[in-house]
């Protein structure tokens, strides 16, 4: 019984070796689905190889490209976007790898500020998770200041102001971290609309209440509309 585990884990392993050793295509593209020109470099721990450069439509395909554990990172060549960076992963047998013109998350920071200036609470939190979502592998200090705000925005627009109630500091972790209170308060919020309840501020949970939000001041400014009418 032990043996035939063993050969199974063995073949299983000499699969996925050959599926990886054979060659790969790495797929470069924009926030609208173009594809960019980018240098292809392959990223484990501090090592660093690269990988070729793509054609025009964002296309490479390497023998051996990658392998499990290692991460894609695309460099576009058109200084108006901003490095991407994608696990080893294959879908419909190619690496995926999304680049963010800086311009394009510029505008959405600029509108989830706006939108939290206006009191559209819910909204403003999916406008700075998708930023900091962007921002993650390029700018990791931009992207935690994104997401605080996406934490906070997100609990006013269910009703909690303090924000000492939302995140604290954490010495260990040296940042800010959810406090245990408002983890209750998201998985209580996650299960009462029917959703996953991870405790984490999740793009379900934010979109979820991004579209009550655009639903409730939609029907607020309708019964508005009708008062001044009357």
């Amino acid at each position: 019984m032990e043996n035939r585990v063993l050969l199974s884990l063995i073949w299983g392993a000499l699969v996925m070796s050959n599926l990886y050793a054979e060659d790969q295509t790495v797929l470069v593209r924009d926030d609208f689905g173009m594809g960019v020109k980018s240098k292809i470099s392959i990223l484990l721990g501090e090592d660093y190889k690269p990988k070729g450069m793509t054609d025009d439509t964002g296309l490479l395909s390497v023998n051996n490209l990658c392998q499990p554990g290692e991460r894609v990172e695309a460099e576009p060549i058109n200084a108006i976007y901003y490095k991407g960076m994608s696990d080893c992963r294959m879908t419909n047998g190619k690496i995926l790898v999304k680049v963010t013109a800086k311009a394009f998350a510029y505008n959405l920071l600029e509108n989830a500020n706006m939108l939290a200036n206006n009191g559209d609470y819910g909204t403003a939190a999916l406008g700075f998770t998708e930023f900091a979502a962007r921002m993650d592998n390029t700018a990791p200090e931009v992207a935690k200041k994104a997401r605080m705000k996406a934490f906070i925005s997100f609990a006013k627009s269910i009703g909690i102001n303090d924000e000492n109630k939302v995140v604290r500091f954490d010495i260990r972790q040296q940042g800010y971290v959810l406090t245990p209170d408002f983890v209750n308060t998201l998985k209580s919020f996650q299960e009462e609309n029917g959703l996953k309840m991870t405790g984490q501020l999740d793009f379900t949970t934010v979109n979820h209440q991004a579209e009550s939000t655009i639903i409730s001041l939609g029907t607020n400014k309708v019964l508005k509309q009708k008062q001044d009418i009357q």
